[in-house]
């Protein structure tokens, strides 16, 4: 007895009667229904880091309900989508895949077989990022990479520039070469073999770190005041720099050295330079601490005829006011009887 189902089949009912009634059923296809074999689309090869691997796909089949993956002949997996990747291959080597469709009562022939040579794949490449070097040298970026079987050299490129090529011992690479703070950068690395063949990284994008330079300075009794002078080291990138005084920003330069004649004889002074790249800014440099000295004043003389006997002669002295002087001593050099005089003023 058979019962006709909505999808063309039928189900076959078969009645044993031994001491009861027990029915079985199972599917039975139209004629002509079998199923067809799968077109099979041309393999493709891609990697997953460094491994490579082989991606498959294949048309939908009426009636079946999974599929068999054939490979060089031998079956490797059955799934029930139209879609496998396979994992278990080795780069530069060849293989044969067929596909074959099935369902619980028949499979169908296999597809045309498909072959694929596997690339090669590149290495994976990472940075922890930016930092600055010692010294206020500017920024630098630290790259590594995964090392490949068999490869021979690696070729480390910034933004599509040459950089460096390294043997194939060699797994990283510090850039420190005219990076510009706050400045974004592209790196990737080339895997090359010895047969010719190269294959790209995929691309890092890193910002490099906004540094401080290395400042330095003394203060020091100019020619008519005392002044502090600052100077530090020329970073590329680099818009303006900040002068922070005290804690606290005070000036601001595009050049690298700046002096500052705001400053009282005796007092200590603290200082660091803040660079600024655009709208970012860096850290605060190191701290320069400089106690300002107490300085002499700076004395002219003219010699002259005293106006009230022509005959005499006698020296004009001048000399610029020091801070906090009570009183200033004039003394005649190689002389014992040198004296003393007060001044109220300059």
């Amino acid at each position: 007895m058979s019962h006709l189902c909505t999808n063309g089949s039928s189900w076959k009912s078969i009645f044993f009667f031994a001491g009861g009634v027990v029915l079985l059923f199972f599917p039975v296809l139209p004629a002509g229904a079998a199923i067809n074999a799968p077109i099979l689309q041309d393999p493709a090869s891609a990697c997953s880091g460094i491994d490579a691997y082989v991606t498959l796909n294949w048309s939908t089949v009426e009636n079946a309900t999974s599929y068999e993956i054939l490979r060089n002949g031998t079956p490797l997996q059955t799934v029930p989508t139209t879609t496998y990747d396979d994992h278990a291959v080795s780069a530069t080597e060849t293989y044969t895949y067929a596909v074959v469709a099935k369902n619980s009562v028949e499979t169908s022939a296999p597809s045309q077989a498909k072959n694929i040579i596997v690339d090669r794949c590149g290495t994976t490449l990472s940075s922890p990022g930016s930092t600055c070097q010692a010294q206020g040298q500017g920024p630098e970026i630290t790259l590594s990479w995964e090392q490949i079987a068999g490869a021979s050299s690696y070729v480390v490129y910034r933004d599509t520039t040459f950089l460096i090529r390294v043997p194939s011992t060699v797994n990283s690479y510090q850039d420190t070469t005219n990076l510009k703070g706050a400045v974004p950068y592209t790196y990737f690395v080339k895997t090359e073999w010895s047969d010719g063949t190269r294959k790209d990284s995929k691309d890092l994008p890193i910002t490099a770190a906004a540094c401080a330079p290395l400042l330095d300075g003394n203060a020091s009794c100019g020619v008519t005041n005392p002044g502090v002078n600052l100077s530090w080291n020329s970073l590329p990138g680099i818009t303006e720099y900040q002068i922070i005084k005290k804690g606290a920003f005070f000036d601001t330069t595009d050049q690298t050295k700046f002096l500052d004649t705001k400053i009282q004889q005796r007092e200590t002074y603290e200082y660091q330079i803040r660079a600024r790249f655009g709208e970012t800014a860096s850290a605060d440099s190191n701290t320069k601490s400089l106690l300002v000295p107490r300085c002499a004043p700076v004395v002219t003389a003219q010699s002259a005829c005293s106006p009230n006997n022509p005959i005499l002669p006698q020296v004009l002295l001048s000399w610029t006011s020091t801070a906090e002087a009570t009183q200033y001593n004039i003394e005649e050099p190689n002389h014992t009887d040198g004296f003393v005089a007060q001044q109220s003023g300059s």
